[in-house]
């Protein structure tokens, strides 16, 4: 019976899909992946819309465009390994690659990343290959095709192509062949590393439009789509093996009744062995492919919306939980929509449908194209789509409705027309296993002077009997096959005797005659495994695997590769020679033998010596053994093979192949890396020392191999002298009265005495002797941990009171506090937050969540102070977006903050000196906790214990991993681990706190693979992002992105804003409400629906029919209070889920409501009317005084319960005040009727037997007054003449530029502390700032208010009053705006803030003063619009001659390096008016800081040298406007000359009058306004009666190459008698007078009235511009200027 017989298609919701496209009338096709889509462009030449697959709604017009080719598109495809990385053909002959770095193209990209050229003709098809990276396969119309090397854009091989048009390419699976079908109706295969031409070909189809083809899973068998003669669509089944044997057919085809105009697509699914075709139309075809015929069993037709062109969606994006199968991307006229095929099942969202889903590719190549070329088919490697925490359908019992996983994947073999299941494979059996597998036996060797020999025999079950000398020799005598194994019986007449029969007669003697009953046993049930069916297809399948011979640290394969060639071998010498010698042998590897011959083939050649690798322990990499380079050893309990390969290369594959042989073969296949890399050793694991044998010392050879400690004579012994397991080693002991001596203390009481070289290296031996102790513990066993425990969730209650919530740390719930530590080797740790923790000699950061404190020690080196202020930059800018202070603190300087102290749990108090150097160093070790299948002494590795940092490699995504830093434990969870690895290592680390040393806040964080923290990944040695402290001046480079350039904030745009349609669901009603309690959830009465509290959090389902099916859908809202608990909240959505998956049947959207932001839909459900009390239900006192707020919109109103304050009401809105003896219903005189209607509902629900009484507004009884605390203002009490709607806009810089976005249904939590908001309650706009809002978003935000109510279609008066409040101190006014408000969020100290409401105008001002006194640069906090890191440039001119003892122009005249001396020597000088600067929060900005962007312009100082203040008379301004006006006109002369001495009062009066007066004059302007731009500020000035305003602003000309000398712009845009007039004066000039006329050709045309310039035309009338210099550095310059 099919699995999949039920399945059903969905086309998900118009809200998802994307529109507006322009696509052309031809040849449309659409590709993608799981980031991109990208699909043809409607333009000229050959353009690609690209796409995020998360993108949705309307596609601009005007969207940019990867504009690849001139010529119209053909195809597209992207890489599998790279998501970024997209191929492009056309009409073109060249291919053109490219790099998407960017989800939504910023620009038109037209420069690709690299071009293939070798084609003569347009470009049919692209294929990347399914497993090798950058391997390409292109077809071209000139009859080719061809692979390239995209990453070294090279040709790799050329091949012909069928003279018709290629209608499709498909690389086979496992990418050994690939298959093209042609218009000519023939289907061929490919395999490129064995010839240019096809393997096989045949006719398919009798039809003339074409086909296609796909592979069913495996190399043999394909699909094949196209047409019958009468034009009706065949499915034709092909096994390629019967091709090759001259059949036509190998399977029936199906040809349906139902003629087809596209041409279909085949896609196979190999989990479910569904076939879905799609071409063009509105369905696709869904078949089932098996093994019977008619072999395609129709399930289905999916109805879909009509379109052109179709991707499927790769499977690692499916929603598993859904049983989603299919996903297709389809590309209709004007739109791509999205269609799902998806296979019911009750249990998907729970359990994992592992039967439907095997692993897929994980995105990383298993090879790259130049290995692929020379043979290389190491499969890319897989990973589960099993999600984390859900149980696989293979591991419940059939009861629980589990499924056989050796049966799926049979079936699967059989689907794909596996060499080995052609037919159908027999039921897998346990098969009985031998008694004995290894044991010491007598042979017979037939002679008269020794007829028994002693042999250690080992029964092998895939090999034979094997003989050797000893136990512990690996040294094969002779073997015995199983295949020519007879019978093996024990002898009737010599009891302890058994007899093997074959080719010949072997006699054996064990050591009783039950022993040689035993052993006849055994062999005979290994000799009948052996020739076993189900053993025979195994060792088919495994000789028809691929195999590999990478290098270990690759992907390998289950098992060994066949290998054979020359290796040079060390020959132990003779008893003539006595030396050992390097000889050439032939090594043939099989199985798991290694043969040595001693020439280089084996035919009829007897090996010299047989290793069984079976007793390989260990193989050792050397790096050089006397003059050979690449040496190996192979080492056995009794023997050491020496061999040396020609090259690295050589030497990998040899290691590699061994170790595949041998036990450890299974670890690697496994992936187990710990347990290889035990036994993959380099040189540096091995060495001489001296060994105390009785009274006498001897020279040793010592190797740490595995779990062994072997002793050799010398370096080249084949045999060792002595060998200890680790497990008989308990300690290893360092004698205080020796340098060099150690001991091994043995478990029998005996103690080995070791005398090494030097005490370096005795301790490196000690060290790693213990290393290897610690790694080899059982730590299941020394931390008493039971298989109970594990299972038990008791330790998760232990484990909350350490547990650090990443979340809360963020939010500053959970103060941290961190120590920098170290001159030579920083470290950072998490220490206990207290004032005792903090030293002199270190550096500290104090995460408070929004608020960043570094706090540096009066010693702390500057390299400590440098990692401090990088960790705290890196948290502010990854885990809080920007959006944290950092506040830096220096000991006995700076650091009187009470906030700081406060967390610190204490008083400033004396600091500690600590120990200067490296003493106490950190260290780091990490547990590894694996599946509950390792045995326990290996369940739990201790895989790393040292000082030094592990990489990050050692983290492994198939387990979990605890990493030890003494006081912070990390349990870090890979994204394959099972639950049991995550439930284990919870243990562990529980276990870990609870150890003697530790101390009691020793904290526990949980951190998921690719959510590491900063803190985290500190404790790794290359973790990517984490780079070393620089702390070196930085180097400027030349190619820097420029930031971004600040636009006016779009005022026009803020009006234009409209909210989002809602979207629609069919009818329906509410199913059930839940309110969470703790951690269930319990039903609320029906009578009480619609009512919730805001500290709890409720569930919400609803059932509606979709109109157009009829179907029942599912929608579950999870609605969480304001007030609510984080654990509520998080409860809340997890039972979403289990209210989907149990009560919704699994199939249910699921929706997070704020309370304050419940969408349109959500009102609509419970009648328009919701009704939100403070506090938790379950403590509501319904006789308590309570204020509710009736407002909304559209009939959908909301009763919110807020403080009971007078200055809380609103004229727009209805309230209901109820007391303990009455219930008022007070209506503003502007509420609509649905408001009226609710408070009256609201008031009779909530009266409980009290009176209900209206409360007119103006005729209030005393008893309302008295219960909202006294009469008092509140919005509207004034009188307001219409209702209209209230808008909020954040103004943030976000996005790297200051914009104001408007929020939809706003709540308080919308204000953000870190921005400011502009709220439009229409008869008064509010300028809200956040209490850390930076000061331009401040000056931006106010402005752009301005604007607002200026340029207001809506209707604004003029007059609408603008007003400045702060955070923490709002009026009654702008909460009035808000559904809710709550002052419990206030911190402590600022709940009692009176509030404030300044006019803009006055504020606004005190933002553009632009000089202070040094007295009010000293004052904490500092002015309004002041630049902390430019401090001096704000003194006056006297003041500045005082702080630092020469004129600002003489100042500005040294070069950068001796001005930046200067300041910090005058920072240092404590006789200097510039010390009383430094008890500033800002001690160093004012002289290190301040002028680095003016240096930069110092050709711009050169003509109008800066200065921040400028004296021009009156006389002279009024010359400069008459000379203006007569250059106007192109006869005059137009100087400007500038005093640095002066003012910048008169340069900015200057401006206004320059504007003002001759309303075209923007050059003395620009002029004026110049060191402002230099600044970076943004003056705006107001001039004449007309209340003309002057907005410039600033940008660079650089990006003009003609230009480039030029320094910058400013442009000034002017009203007056030029209205919208807008000009640029130079800024900077160089000493080239080519520069020097371009740039005047370019901007004086700029100056002169539009109106004005008709003279100049067609005339050659010249201009003369002079600029004077005033210091005379620059020359005069006049120059012509047509």
């Amino acid at each position: 019976e099919s699995k999949v017989r039920h399945v059903f298609g969905k086309t998900w919701r118009k809200e998802v899909s994307i529109t507006n496209l322009r696509l052309k009338s031809s040849g449309a096709f659409i590709e993608g992946n799981d980031r991109f889509l990208v699909f043809p462009w409607d333009t000229v030449g050959g353009a690609l819309c690209v796409l995020p697959t998360s993108y949705t709604g309307k596609v601009s017009d005007s969207t940019f465009l990867l504009r690849a080719h001139q010529q119209d598109m053909l195809c597209a495809a992207f890489s599998p390994f790279d998501p970024a990385l997209l191929a492009t053909g056309s009409r073109e002959s060249a291919i053109k690659m490219w790099r998407l770095e960017e989800e939504v193209l910023s620009a038109d990209m037209t420069e690709p990343t690299g071009t293939l050229e070798g084609h003569k003709s347009r470009i049919q098809k692209l294929a990347f290959h399914p497993h090798a990276s950058n391997l390409l396969l292109t077809v071209s119309g000139d009859k080719t095709q061809k692979l390239w090397d995209v990453a070294a854009e090279s040709e790799l091989l050329s091949m012909a192509a069928p003279s018709s048009e290629v209608q499709s390419a498909v690389w086979a699976p496992d990418g050994k062949l690939f298959a093209t079908t042609c218009r000519d109706r023939q289907l061929r295969l490919f395999d490129p590393r064995q010839g240019v031409e096809p393997t096989q070909a045949v006719v398919a189809h009798q039809g003339l439009k074409g086909l296609q083809a796909t592979f069913l899973g495996g190399t043999d068998r394909l699909v094949t789509v196209g047409f019958s003669k009468d034009s009706r669509y065949q499915l034709a089944l092909w096994d390629m093996r019967m091709i090759k044997e001259g059949e036509d057919w190998a399977a029936m085809k199906l040809i349906t009744n139902e003629p087809n105009p596209a041409l279909l697509t085949p896609h196979y699914d190999p989990g479910t062995g569904l076939l879905f075709l799609s071409g063009r139309g509105d369905k696709i075809h869904v078949y089932e492919v098996d093994n019977t015929a008619p072999y395609f069993h129709p399930i289905t037709r999916v109805k879909t919306p009509s379109y052109n062109s179709s991707y499927l969606v790769p499977k690692r994006a499916y929603d598993v939980k859904k049983c989603e199968v299919g996903r297709f991307y389809l590309l209709a006229n004007k739109s791509v929509e999205i269609q799902s095929i998806s296979v019911p099942r009750k249990t998907s969202a729970t359990v994992f449908q592992e039967d439907l889903y095997p692993p897929v590719t994980s995105g990383d190549a298993g090879t790259t194209a130049p290995q692929w070329m020379e043979g290389d088919d190491t499969p890319a490697p897989t990973t589960s789509l099993q999600p984390e925490g859900m149980a696989s359908v293979f591991d419940l019992s059939e009861a629980e409705g589990g499924k056989d996983k050796g049966a799926e994947m049979r079936k699967r073999l059989e689907r794909s027309g596996s060499s080995v299941a052609v037919a159908a494979a027999p039921a897998e059996v346990e098969l009985p296993r031998p008694e004995m597998s290894s044991g010491l036996v007598n042979h017979h060797l037939g002679g008269w002077s020794a007829p028994w020999a002693e042999r250690w025999m080992v029964l092998e079950e895939d090999e034979g009997l094997q003989f050797f000398k000893s136990e512990d020799s690996a040294k094969m005598l002779f073997t015995i096959p199983f295949e020519t194994v007879t019978k093996c019986e024990q002898d009737e007449g010599q009891q302890d005797q058994f007899l093997i029969h074959g080719k010949k007669l072997y006699r054996m003697k064990a050591e009783d005659a039950a022993t040689a009953a035993r052993w006849a046993e055994a062999i005979s049930v290994a000799t009948s495994n052996w020739s076993h069916p189900q053993r025979v297809e195994a060792r088919a399948a495994e000789a028809a695997a691929p195999a590999s011979s990478s290098a270990p640290g690759s992907p390998v394969p289950a098992r060994a590769a066949g290998k054979e060639g020359f290796l040079e071998a060390l020959v132990p010498g003779s008893i003539y020679t006595g030396t050992a010698s390097w000889t050439r042998r032939w090594y043939v590897l099989e199985g798991k033998v290694l043969f040595a011959y001693s020439g280089n083939r084996r035919l009829n050649q007897h090996p010299l010596e047989k290793m069984s690798l079976t007793k390989v322990v260990a193989v050792i990499k050397s790096a050089a053994m006397g003059d050979k380079k690449h040496s190996l050893k192979i080492l056995t309990p009794g023997q050491v093979l020496y061999l040396a390969a020609e090259n690295a290369e050589e030497q990998d594959a040899w290691v590699t192949a061994i170790l595949l042989a041998s036990p450890l073969g299974k670890a690697m296949a496994a992936g187990d890396a710990d347990d290889v890399s035990s036994y993959v050793m380099s040189a540096a694991t091995e060495g001489y020392l001296m060994r105390r044998v009785g009274s006498t010392w001897e020279k040793v050879w010592l190797s740490s191999i595995g779990k062994t400690l072997l002793y050799f004579k010398n370096e080249t012994s084949a045999k060792p002298l002595a060998k200890y397991s680790i497990k008989d080693v308990k300690e290893v002991e360092v004698p205080d009265d020796q340098d060099q001596d150690f001991f091994l203390k043995l478990n029998t009481g005996e103690s080995v005495l070791h005398r090494a070289s030097s005490e370096a290296e005795r301790n490196k031996w000690t060290e790693k002797l213990q290393a290897l102790l610690k790694r080899h513990v059982d730590v299941f066993d020394v931390m008493r941990i039971r298989e109970s425990e594990v299972e038990s969730s008791e330790y998760q209650k232990a484990i909350e009171a350490n547990a650090i919530d990443p979340v809360e740390v963020k939010n500053g719930r959970c103060p941290l506090l961190i120590q920098i530590k170290g001159r030579k080797r920083i470290r950072v740790a998490l220490v206990d937050r207290c004032t005792a923790s903090l030293t002199t000699r270190s550096s500290f950061v104090l995460d408070n969540g929004r608020v960043l404190y570094q706090w540096n020690g009066s010693k702390a080196p500057r390299v400590t102070k440098a990692k401090a202020g990088d960790l705290a930059n890196k948290i502010r800018m990854k885990e809080r977006g920007g959006l944290a202070d950092v506040i830096v603190l220096d000991q006995g300087k700076n650091d009187e903050n009470a906030t700081f102290w406060k967390l610190l749990k204490g008083e400033r108090a004396a600091i500690r000196d600590d120990v200067p150097e490296e003493e106490g160093q950190l260290s780091v070790r990490i547990y590894r906790c694996l599946a509950k299948s390792v045995p326990k002494p290996r369940r739990i590795q201790l895989i790393h214990d040292s000082t030094q940092l592990p990489p990050r490699e050692f983290l492994d995504p198939t387990s979990c991993s605890v990493v030890d830093c003494d006081t912070e434990i990390f349990v870090w969870v890979g994204h394959k681990s099972k639950l049991y690895n995550r439930k284990l290592a919870m243990l562990v680390a529980k276990k870990l706190t609870q150890e003697q040393h530790r101390q009691a806040w020793t904290s526990i964080t949980r951190i998921v693979e690719n959510g590491e923290t900063i803190l985290f990944k500190e404790k790794f040695s290359n973790y990517p992002g984490m780079l070393p402290i620089n702390v070196s001046r930085a180097v400027v480079q030349g190619r820097v992105a420029q930031a971004q350039v600040q636009e006016p904030i779009d005022v026009k745009r803020m009006h234009s804003v409209k909210e989002r349609e809602p979207i629609g669901y069919g009818e329906g009603a509410v199913v059930n409400v839940w309110r969470i309690d703790g951690f269930d959830k319990r039903p609320v009465p029906e009578e009480r629906w619609g009512t919730f509290y805001s500290a709890d959090s409720y569930v919400v389902l609803f059932r509606y029919r979709v109109p157009q099916t009829g179907k029942d859908l599912n929608l579950v809202y999870y609605w969480q209070g304001a007030d609510s608990t984080m654990s509520e909240k998080g409860t809340s959505a997890y039972m979403t889920v289990d209210v989907s998956s149990e009560l919704a049947g699994g199939d249910a959207e699921q929706q997070r409501v704020p309370q304050d932001k419940e969408p349109q839909h959500f009102l609509e459900i419970f009648g328009g009317s919701v009704r939100v009390c403070k506090g938790k239900e379950t403590a509501a006192d319904a006789q308590r005084t309570a204020l509710y707020r009736v407002s909304g919109a559209d009939g959908l109103v909301r009763a919110t319960e807020q403080p009971a304050s007078a200055a809380l009401l609103n004229a727009l809105h209805s309230f209901v005040l109820a007391t303990k003896a009455a219930v008022f219903v007070w209506k503003g005189p502007h509420s609509s009727a649905a408001e009226k209607a609710l408070a009256a509902k609201t008031a009779a629900e909530v009266a409980a037997g009290r009176k209900v009484a209206e409360a007119a507004p103006g005729s209030e009884p005393s008893d309302f007054w008295s219960a909202l605390g006294g009469k008092a203002e509140y919005f509207g009490s004034g009188g307001i003449s219409a209702r209209k709607p209230t808008k909020l806009f954040l103004v943030s810089n976000a996005t790297g530029s200051i914009k104001a976005t408007a929020v939809h249904r706003f709540a308080q939590e919308d204000l953000e502390t870190g921005h400011c908001a502009i709220l439009d309650a229409f008869f008064e706009v509010f300028v809200w700032f956040g209490a850390k809002a930076s000061d331009s978003e401040k000056q931006m935000a106010m402005e752009a208010a301005v604007e607002y109510v200026q340029q207001s279609p809506a209707g604004h008066a003029a007059s609408t009053p603008v007003f400045v409040t702060e955070q923490y101190r709002e009026p009654a006014g702008f909460i009035a705006q808000f559904h809710s408000w709550s002052k419990a969020r206030y911190p402590a100290a600022k709940k009692k803030e009176s509030p404030s409401k300044a006019p803009v105008d006055e504020v606004l001002q005190r933002f553009t003063t632009v000089t202070y006194s040094l007295a009010e640069l000293q004052k904490d906090p500092l002015p309004d619009g002041i630049d902390p890191t430019r401090l001096e440039q704000y003194l006056t001119n006297e003041e500045f001659e005082k702080v630092f003892g020469m004129s600002r122009k003489d100042f500005m005249m040294e070069p950068m390096w001796k001005a930046e001396k200067i300041k910090q020597e005058e920072a240092s000088t404590e006789r200097t008016p510039a010390a009383a600067l430094r008890t500033h929060r800002y001690p160093y900005s004012l002289f290190t800081y301040g002028l680095a962007p003016l240096q930069r312009h110092a050709h711009a100082r050169q003509l109008w040298p800066h200065s921040p203040s400028m004296e021009v008379s009156a006389e002279k301004e009024r010359a400069s406007l008459s000379l203006g006006a007569r250059a106007a006109v192109g006869e005059a002369q137009v100087s400007v000359v500038a005093h640095a001495e002066a003012d910048l009062g008169a340069a900015v009066e200057l401006a206004r009058g320059a504007n003002v007066a001759g309303g075209w004059h923007p050059l003395l302007a620009a002029r004026a306004l110049l060191p402002l731009h230099l600044r970076g500020e943004r003056p705006v000035a107001e001039g004449g009666g007309r209340g003309q305003r002057v907005v410039w602003r600033a940008q660079s000309i650089a990006r003009s190459k003609r230009y480039k000398a030029a320094g910058c712009l400013a442009d000034a845009g002017q009203g007056g008698g030029a209205e919208g007039m807008r000009a640029e004066a130079v800024a900077g000039v160089s000493a080239d007078e080519e520069v020097h006329r371009a740039l005047l050709r370019v901007h004086l045309p700029l100056i002169i009235p539009t109106e004005k310039r008709k003279n100049f035309a067609g005339a050659q009338a010249k201009s003369t511009l002079t600029l004077v210099s005033p210091d005379s550095v620059a020359p005069r310059l006049t120059t012509g200027v047509e």
